[in-house]
């Protein structure tokens, strides 16, 4: 029901502002070419071996990253330059499933599992390699969406956004070391 219309539902609204973007698929690599595509909207080019170059990252570390990896850190990086470490929310319908796949595929043949290979799989990799490429201690998360039809991911980014901010400027309560 509409609540325009007189009905009952309440809708809750949460205002934000995007100070930048950045966005990649195969052959649109920055603003100019996104603007351009979205005067011609089609199909982009769905080359699946195409892959960012992430030449910002040490060769050892985007030796063993997925695409979804180096997708996420290929826009996320250079938004994130210069800026003070902030609390994050990595949101992604199906995460690391190639990699998972070929776990499974490994597994139904009955072939040894690389530890390497299992620990990348998981739905966190790319926001633990964000905090550990970053130096970053920041809250993160990383949680599995369901499909774009809905703001999901504005609730938990909001709310641990605020309640960080919240936390830094009324938190007094002394450290403690393990076990408390």
């Amino acid at each position: 029901m509409d609540a325009r219309k007189g009905g009952n539902e309440r809708f809750d609204v949460i205002q934000f502002s995007i100070d930048q973007w950045r966005a990649w698929a195969p052959g649109l690599d920055d603003a100019d070419d996104w603007t351009r595509w979205s005067l011609a909207p089609g199909c982009a080019n769905d080359d699946p071996t195409a892959q960012p170059l992430v030449d910002f990252l040490p060769a050892m570390q985007r030796r063993r990253m997925s695409r979804l990896a180096r997708m996420t850190f290929q826009v996320a990086w250079p938004l994130a330059e210069g800026q003070a470490p902030m609390p994050m929310v990595f949101a992604s319908r199906h995460g690391e499933t190639p990699r998972t796949f070929a776990l499974l595929s490994e597994l139904a043949e009955r072939q040894p599992l690389s530890p390497t290979q299992f620990s990348l799989s998981v739905h966190n990799v790319i926001i633990g390699l964000w905090s550990i490429l970053r130096g970053d201690d920041s809250e993160m998360t990383a949680i599995a969406a369901p499909p774009a039809r809905t703001p999901w991911w504005t609730s938990p980014a909001t709310t641990r956004t605020s309640s960080t901010a919240t936390r830094k400027t009324t938190n007094a309560t002394p450290a403690r070391s393990w076990p408390a």
